[in-house]
């Protein structure tokens, strides 16, 4: 009889644990829930064109344009038909020197690259020629090492007109360095229609540039009279003496807009 007084007090213990086994079980899934858990957040990374404070030089007779670095100026090609970007003289060894060439010729492409590349081999090396793109624009190139290296590329614009776009370095030590900044430059070319980009007015145009363009008018007995529209219609890169000018010559345009006449000072076209 003393024996069965004990079940009573076993099943109280096992009652027992049982609460504390579920309490103690309860905390930890709570703590584990309630933990709290690392979160990703999503990285921008910010995306600039970093030429979007360069120079623009818009060449309107021979339809093309390109962005360079304001520490660059330009200066009139050795031919006198075309432009030389590189650092002032001041700051020593230029080196790095893009030289855009125009060339009036009627010979075909092929024919006028290989007559230049088989010119450097009197004076140096040559790789042979290849089809590449740049911008876009298919050009015949190679690249050359003499008393400088560098990269030559040829554009053919039509029959009578190739394009020859000239990149040279100092030496070969510099390639390295400054071919990112060339390849860069030469991103930005492009080839510009007329008929796309005659200007109406100075909203038309890159910064340091203005509209060539006249729109004359006054008003008469019936109202406003307009008068006929002239000038070139381009956009002009404004200068204040010759040395600021590609083509050497710095000078005044006539801007009338209704019966307002103005002078601009810019280089010649």
């Amino acid at each position: 009889m003393r024996q069965k007084g004990f079940a009573p007090i076993i099943i109280l213990i096992l009652l027992v644990l049982v609460a504390f086994g579920a309490y103690y079980f309860g905390t930890i899934k709570n703590k584990t829930i309630l933990s709290p858990t690392a979160s990703v957040q999503p990285s921008t990374i910010p995306s600039s064109d970093s030429t979007v404070n360069w120079k623009t030089y818009i060449d309107s007779g021979h339809n093309y344009s390109f962005k360079y670095p304001s520490s660059y100026v330009l200066g009139q090609h050795l031919t006198g038909d075309g432009v030389t970007l590189a650092k002032p003289a001041s700051v020593g060894i230029q080196d790095l020197v893009i030289d855009f060439n125009p060339n009036y010729t009627k010979a075909d492409l092929g024919t006028f690259t290989n007559d230049r590349r088989n010119s450097l081999l009197q004076v140096g090396t040559a790789n042979n020629i290849d089809t590449t793109t740049l911008s876009g624009i298919t050009v015949k190139h190679y690249y050359s090492c003499g008393e400088k290296c560098g990269d030559d590329y040829f554009v053919g614009i039509d029959p009578n007109y190739i394009l020859e776009i000239e990149v040279l370095y100092s030496s070969k030590d510099v390639i390295l360095q400054y071919k990112p900044l060339a390849d860069q430059i030469l991103s930005t070319f492009k080839f510009t229609n007329s008929n796309v980009t005659k200007c109406t007015s100075d909203k038309d145009c890159p910064n340091d540039y203005f509209c060539d363009h006249s729109s004359p008018g006054g008003m008469g007995p019936n109202g406003y009279v307009a008068g006929q529209i002239s000038g070139s219609q381009q956009c002009v890169l404004k200068c204040q003496n010759n040395a600021q000018c590609p083509s050497g010559q710095c000078q005044n345009f006539d801007i009338i807009t209704g019966d307002i006449n103005t002078t601009q000072k810019g280089c010649k076209l």
